[in-house]
């Protein structure tokens, strides 16, 4: 995950580990203000979301780490969730693609889930005809049964 060369790991230097970790973020200077954070507020619980210099995004979350109620250390958990946020990316992408086709079109379309509610339509009125039967108005989440026949 973060790429450290075994020597480094083995020699169980902190800041030398600090270092090369807080170098492959978008903004070392973020992540090591974090650690600062921890030092200063052992308490705290902490979710962060950071961008690596390299386009990974890693979901970050610290907890500290007890026994007996007393603070012995802090938990760090690390999840890799690049793939995930490029595959919202292209989701979001693919739905404004669609958005601009269905306004382009000279014609109604209407898109329905499976329970039979309206997800998308045409709004611009040059693409609503005369005795459609479907006004400009009509709402996204409501059943397209009743929206047609209004």
């Amino acid at each position: 995950m973060w790429r450290l060369q075994q020597e480094l790991v083995d020699s169980g230097d902190t800041e030398a580990l600090l270092a090369a970790v807080s170098g492959q973020f978008n903004e070392p200077k973020a992540i090591l203000a974090k650690v600062q954070e921890w030092y200063d507020e052992p308490e705290q619980e902490t979710f962060e979301v950071f961008q690596l210099a390299d386009g990974r995004v890693f979901e970050f979350l610290s907890t500290p780490q007890r026994l007996d109620d007393r603070i012995v250390g802090r938990v760090l958990s690390f999840h890799d969730v690049t793939e995930r946020r490029r595959a919202e990316a292209a989701e979001r992408a693919s739905e404004q693609r669609f958005c601009e086709t269905l306004e382009s079109v000279s014609l109604i379309a209407i898109g329905i889930d499976a329970q039979g509610v309206l997800t998308s339509r045409t709004t611009s009125s040059s693409s609503s005809p005369a005795g459609s039967g479907m006004r400009s108005s009509a709402a996204t989440g409501s059943s397209a049964s009743t929206t047609i026949l209004r």
